[in-house]
């Protein structure tokens, strides 16, 4: 016995498409999940740019002046200077910087002035702890002054 299929019947009947659209959308919303999750990966371990300035050091009597002398302006908050192993955290804007506009920010022409016993060797070294990276560092023999 043999049976005629009706070609109508099963051009009706939608539960393939149905099917289809599901396992579509559930890729789609798959896919959407893992881009979502490389994207917040990418941008929690990214690094910050790394500030580009020249720095120059000056002495005198009794202070170090650590220049800036052109590039990129740094948050000052995000500076380090250390002279001969002795720390200085600028997060207190008015502390050590003279030439300040006022803003928090290290721009082109502003000093930093530490007080210092300058009748030694000195080894500075300026550190962006942000983009953790050096600004300068700087050694000056004071043999004979």
């Amino acid at each position: 016995m043999r049976t005629k299929r009706n070609n109508a019947s099963m051009l009706s009947s939608e539960s393939a498409v149905s099917e289809l659209v599901g396992e579509l959308l559930i890729l789609l919303i798959t896919v959407a999940i893992f881009t979502i999750l490389i994207a917040a990966t990418y941008s929690f371990f990214s690094r910050p740019q790394s500030h580009i300035v020249s720095t120059s050091v000056e002495i005198n009597d009794t202070s170090v002046i650590v220049m800036h002398s052109g590039g990129d302006s740094v948050p000052l908050g995000d500076i380090d200077v250390m002279i001969n192993g002795a720390a200085y955290n600028l997060s207190r804007p008015g502390s050590f910087v003279s030439h300040n506009d006022g803003n928090v920010l290290w721009d082109i022409g502003e000093a930093m002035v530490f007080p210092f016993d300058t009748g030694q060797n000195l080894s500075v070294f300026v550190y962006d702890r942000a983009s953790r990276s050096s600004l300068g560092h700087f050694m000056i023999n004071n043999a004979g002054v």
